[in-house]
């Protein structure tokens, strides 16, 4: 049971411009998640696409489908929003 959680991956990608904001000086981004992970969703690792210029952040969660090794690990879209302060 507990080798089928490690298996049951999602990818979430971020694209390195969003990042990129948040990290000048002076610039304050909030954002808010109006659609994404389910509750329990747990983080596994994140990874740089250099080719992409894209992060990929992998959860795990029992809802998730079981990928099987050396398969693509499929890529769960989430909704965000700007909050404006």
């Amino acid at each position: 049971m507990m080798e089928d959680i490690k298996r049951r991956l999602v990818r979430v990608v971020v694209p390195d411009l969003n990042l990129i904001e948040t990290f000048t000086i002076g610039n304050e981004s909030h954002f808010k998640c109006v659609r994404g992970l389910p509750v329990g969703a747990e983080y596994v690792n994140c990874f740089f696409d250099s080719d992409r210029m894209q992060y990929n952040f992998y959860f795990k969660h029992s809802s998730f489908n079981f990928v099987q090794p050396g398969d693509r690990i499929p890529e769960l879209v989430i909704t965000v929003e700007r909050i404006k302060t």
